[in-house]
């Protein structure tokens, strides 16, 4: 396969190109003939020559032997010149020799059998030590997901992440311990931990946590106390992933008092005694108070609800009591006619003159005497709201008639019809009921969109009420 063709092919399948391969310790300038697997460390040295061959080449190579003779013999005849062949053995160009060549050639065999006895027992102590020197052993590694199978010739897991350029972070949780030895089929998976926030309290926590931990561990994780009544989301038990952000809410409650007035009841009753179309106060009333207890909850200091848990009456309150005149004064008995004679006539014209001045005169006191029961009416202390279409619906009221602005007002002590004064309101008709208190009118207020009007006008204490009729 050619050069250009395998890096398009790395290109196209990247992950082939790791098979048997861990990192390149943070090299990215590294080519593809750069990357050595890492399972024999000696692979990564050059290659060095074989000495021990060329020993056993040396010493299997023989110089041309000398022949001796013994002193004083006869120089032997000259004996054939003797080759050498390139193996380095010694070939004679003559034909069988002597006794004496007998024994060299015996001697050059034992000599060669020697040498190449010792090349065997040297080649036997290089090879025997480079063979068992550091064994290899194929490892698995799970990095967060990414499968890489390795052969390694480190002894531990810690030297075997560090040979390859493997970092571990202050989170990450490697399956193994890193003290540990390797062994054949070793599988070691690395579980990378994942970046979240924890907003609790106006502030925002960072934190690291690998996969398959709760939303609880990352809580316990920043450091963060969470009180019975506070609220988690997500919940608690929901695993973690990656960006999670989750929000650890405070909860408080408090109580709280507040202090609301009781409304007195109206009464009335008949007097016999007092004259009719008058009223008197006997008793007046007075307003209760009411001690209302609250529990208030707040979420990170917001107010949420507030709901009523008690309510103590402190002062009851002081029902007024009005007494309304029944008394009809008796009209006095007719005069009896007498006889008439022309004096009798005259003085009778005369009476009948005064009669009529005195009519006109009865007449203007019954008039003064109508202004002086309105002036001389005692009034009654009432608290004033206000109602309009828009709560009553267009409902009739409850004497029949349509509630008119400026006219019906809604009272539940005094009779359907009663004619009053408001003091600084004017005259108006009990024509309604109400859900209020007995000492309580409810003016209508005509025609409204809304509620505003009414919730506007509010409540008015104390304010003086006349019965007129």
């Amino acid at each position: 396969m050619s050069l250009y063709k395998k890096k398009k092919d790395d290109e196209l399948n990247p992950n082939s190109k790791f098979k048997g391969i861990l990192y390149t310790a943070h090299k990215s300038s590294f080519s593809d003939e750069d990357l050595t697997p890492i399972g024999s460390r000696s692979a990564r040295h050059k290659k060095k020559p074989n000495k021990l061959a060329e020993a056993v080449s040396r010493l299997t190579t023989v110089k041309k032997p000398r022949l001796s003779r013994a002193r004083g013999a006869q120089k032997a005849p000259a004996a054939p010149a003797a080759e050498s062949s390139a193996t380095g053995r010694v070939v004679f160009a003559g034909g069988r020799s002597g006794k004496g060549g007998r024994g060299n050639m015996r001697d050059h065999f034992f000599r060669n059998v020697g040498i190449i006895c010792a090349a065997i027992v040297a080649v036997s102590c290089i090879a025997i030590p480079t063979t068992f020197a550091k064994p290899t052993t194929d490892i698995t590694l799970n990095d967060n997901g990414r499968v890489l199978q390795a052969s390694t010739s480190a002894r531990s897991v810690q030297e075997f992440l560090d040979d390859n350029g493997v970092t571990i972070g202050p989170d990450d949780v490697v399956s193994t311990d890193l003290s540990s030895a390797v062994y054949e089929g070793q599988s070691i998976t690395i579980y990378r931990a994942m970046p979240l926030t924890v907003k609790s309290n106006g502030q925002e926590i960072e934190v690291s946590i690998v996969a398959g931990h709760t939303v609880q561990d990352a809580i316990d994780k920043a450091g963060i106390v969470v009180a019975p009544d506070d609220e988690i989301y997500p919940s608690p038990d929901s695993l973690v992933r990656s960006g999670m952000v989750i929000d650890h809410i405070i909860v408080t409650t408090q109580e709280t008092t507040e202090n609301q007035p009781i409304p007195f009841e109206n009464t009335t009753r008949d007097n016999a005694e007092l004259e009719k179309g008058k009223t008197q106060i006997v008793q007046e009333g007075a307003e209760g108070v009411l001690q209302v207890t609250y529990k208030e909850l707040y979420k990170n200091g917001v107010l949420i609800s507030r709901d009523s848990i008690s309510e103590d009456v402190i002062q009851q309150p002081v029902n007024q009591i009005m007494e309304i005149g029944t008394y009809v004064k008796p009209e006095p008995e007719p005069e009896p006619k007498k006889s008439t004679s022309s004096s009798s006539g005259k003085k009778n014209t005369g009476s009948s003159s005064n009669k009529g001045s005195s009519s006109g005169s009865n007449k203007g006191n019954s008039s003064n005497k109508g202004e002086s029961d309105l002036n001389g009416k005692q009034g009654m202390k009432f608290q004033l709201t206000a109602y309009c279409s828009f709560c009553n619906s267009g409902s009739k009221t409850s004497s029949g008639t349509y509630p008119s602005a400026g006219r019906t007002v809604a009272c539940n002590s005094l009779p359907l019809g009663t004619r009053i004064y408001i003091e600084g309101y004017g005259e108006y008709v009990v024509e309604d009921r109400g859900g209020m208190g007995g000492n309580v009118i409810d003016i209508y207020m005509g025609d409204q969109p809304n509620d505003d009007a009414c919730n506007a006008f509010g409540r008015k204490h104390g304010v003086t009420v006349y019965v007129i009729g």
